[in-house]
């Protein structure tokens, strides 16, 4: 258990192709703390009792649902093949994945990378908020290697990431701007290596 100083969940928040993910995962393993990501999804699903009778093949999935879509059908076991769109847009889909955030967080001694956490666990006591990000140069060359991109079409996922990112937050969450004020920690990796990142994740974690 996490003494008494220390957040008893950290949340990460990223844009593509800024280490976040590394870093999150360094930051569980040093403290120990269960990592979990997409998998908030499946847990969701499970435990609304989604069925494949209730969950239909999306035709024209939205920006917002892409991801969303994308985990559901190469990442669940075959359990849930696709999301209907009208229940990933729909207020019940947003209190679903909610829910299942705060009870995650509840739990303690556990890093969350996913779905905004940050909006619903703003107000739960011990749990550092972090944002990790980087400049669009940087973010470019790093999926360019990643994904093995030209530079052009690097730059053009970059760009509709971002757009995803910022649909999903003005859909769910009705915030027109992510700001720095929504987050502990705003970490810029265009310098910072992840394991230099994480030490100062982890500091502040087990000095709250």
């Amino acid at each position: 258990m996490a003494n008494q100083n220390e957040a008893k969940a950290i949340c990460f928040s990223r844009s593509m192709s800024s280490d976040g993910e590394e870093i999150a995962r360094i930051v569980a393993e040093k403290m120990s703390y269960r990592y979990v990501d997409d998998e908030i999804i499946a847990m969701a699903a499970e435990k609304e009792g989604v069925s494949p009778e209730t969950i239909g093949k999306v035709e024209r999935p939205s920006a917002i649902t892409n991801r969303i879509l994308e985990y559901m059908s190469h990442d669940s076991g075959g359990a849930y093949e696709f999301m209907s769109l009208e229940m990933a847009q729909s207020e019940e889909y947003r209190r679903m994945i909610e829910d299942v955030i705060v009870e995650t967080a509840k739990t303690g001694n556990v890093v969350i990378v996913a779905h905004g956490a940050a909006i619903p666990l703003a107000d739960m006591p011990g749990v550092l908020r972090v944002f990790v990000s980087a400049s669009q140069s940087k973010r470019t060359k790093r999926h360019m290697a990643e994904a093995n991109r030209d530079e052009q079409k690097a730059r053009e996922d970059i760009a509709a990431s971002d757009r995803q990112r910022a649909d999903y937050f003005q859909h769910f969450y009705d915030i027109n701007q992510e700001l720095p004020t929504h987050y502990d920690i705003v970490l810029n990796t265009d310098h910072l290596t992840p394991s230099v990142a994480a030490d100062v994740v982890e500091r502040a974690a087990r000095r709250m």
